[in-house]
């Protein structure tokens, strides 16, 4: 079952004076319906140059926190954690995961519930990262996922940290350029 039609409304992302992202709302839901797969790659690709020429920082890496049960999406999770529910036929994380790519991400650690990794394996391992699951043996929490995740860092810059259940349109590299 498609959630989609649960992203209504624009949330927008301010640092300072300037409106870096939005959270996704009805029009950009359309426009992810018309994504081709080849699409979705080219984006999960697009560690270009000119990511790289505005962040400078060197090789990057994401946290994702997708410990998350979805038990209050009932049967629309079809049993998914809720980074692995489809948005417009693709688990949300992978959206996710494309913005980070664009913004020079080049490696992706996913906390996630003990058992759960090849499942997340399975639905995410055709992105072009590099993906590193850590499986929480009981729930940490946020501040707990993150600590135990972070332990497999390999770089010591700065990192993105998501929560995994969150559908946005941000420019990362600008993000992380005003920070």
């Amino acid at each position: 079952q498609d959630l989609a039609v649960a992203l209504e409304g624009r949330v927008h992302l301010q640092i300072g004076d300037a409106v870096v992202g939005r959270v996704l709302g009805g029009d950009a839901i359309e426009r992810l319906r018309e994504l081709e797969d080849d699409d979705l790659a080219a984006l999960g690709a697009a560690r270009d140059e000119r990511a790289r020429a505005r962040t400078r920082l060197g090789p990057m890496e994401a946290i994702i926190l997708a410990g998350g049960k979805a038990e209050r999406l009932g049967d629309a999770a079809e049993g998914r954690p809720k980074a692995l529910v489809a948005i417009a036929g693709r688990p949300l994380a992978a959206y996710q995961i494309a913005l980070l790519a664009e913004a020079g991400v080049e490696r992706v650690l996913i906390s996630c519930a003990a058992g759960q990794e090849e499942a997340f394996e399975q639905e995410l391992g055709e992105l072009d990262v590099e993906l590193v699951l850590v499986g929480e043996p009981e729930p940490l929490g946020r501040g707990g996922g993150l600590r135990l995740t972070a332990q497999q860092r390999r770089e010591t810059g700065p990192v993105f940290a998501l929560n995994g259940d969150e559908l946005f349109e941000i420019d990362l590299s600008d993000l992380l350029a005003r920070h």
